[in-house]
């Protein structure tokens, strides 16, 4: 175990949302395989937050993760920015990490929900229109570069699968897909963390999968016709999450005993 304390860094949704709790069970499952020092969150929205996470750190030592999918507005702006205005941080080494979402893994979890997904409907992914949905934002340009790689490489890895991009919050938006005109199943995978709302209400809704306010939990199974749509988990809230996660504290830790200077 290494003197070091692990911060799980996302934007949140406030304190009794779902994406908020899911970060805290991360941090909790973290905690329980007994690897690191201590592994605490902060949000942008909830408690604690960015700037005031710090004051929580009984180390000098502090590794920073963003969980959020992107090198974005809130990873390169806001995280660090705010860190730096915490007070007490000019005591602290602080390492902020690539986010989450940019690591290599991240690719294959995506492609095996698509699987995953195909499979539990049986029909392949290779007779599936596949969209990958970000969030994106028009506060920084280029924050929706990562789903547009993500799915780039599962275009190469596979060219058989029909597979595109839309977004919440900028162009392509999912809400202008002409999902009518898709003659074949529609797969749609949230490329998000901690899911919340947009995975359990805004994306089904926008599928034509559930009604206008209501949530459900993902992933969701419908059909328009004769025609299949699935709503998957996010690819953040897939099952090799937190071993991903552990693996990437383990590679950013060096190698100190606990105690040691």
């Amino acid at each position: 175990m290494t003197n070091i304390t692990h911060i799980l860094a996302a934007h949140g949704a406030g304190d009794d949302s779902p994406s908020n709790r899911y970060i805290r069970q991360l941090a909790e499952t973290l905690n329980r395989m007994g690897e690191f020092a201590e592994v605490i969150c902060a949000f942008r929205k909830g408690t604690p937050t960015f700037s005031d996470v710090l004051e929580r750190v009984r180390t000098r030592q502090v590794i920073v993760l963003p969980i959020m999918t992107s090198e974005g507005y809130f990873s390169r702006k806001v995280l660090p920015r705010s860190l730096a205005e915490s007070p007490g941080s000019g005591d602290l080494n602080v390492t902020i990490m690539a986010p989450l979402g940019t690591n290599p893994a991240i690719i294959e979890i995506t492609e095996e929900i698509i699987v995953d997904a195909a499979t539990a409907m049986r029909f392949s992914p290779d007779d599936a229109e596949i969209i990958l949905a970000g969030h994106g934002t028009r506060q920084f340009a280029g924050s929706c570069s990562r789903t547009v790689e993500v799915a780039e490489a599962l275009g190469k890895r596979h060219a058989d699968w029909s597979i595109r991009t839309a977004f919440l919050d900028e162009t392509p938006y999912l809400a202008d897909v002409d999902l009518a005109a898709m003659n074949r199943p529609v797969i749609a995978v949230p490329f998000l963390i901690g899911g919340g709302q947009h995975v359990s209400i805004d994306i089904p809704r926008l599928l034509g999968i559930s009604e206008s306010g209501s949530e459900s939990t993902p992933p969701l199974f419908g059909r328009i016709g004769n025609r299949v749509r699935v709503c998957t988990t996010a690819v953040g809230m897939h099952r090799r999450i937190p071993g991903l996660v552990r693996n990437l504290f383990r590679a950013a830790s060096p190698k100190t005993q606990a105690g040691a200077a």
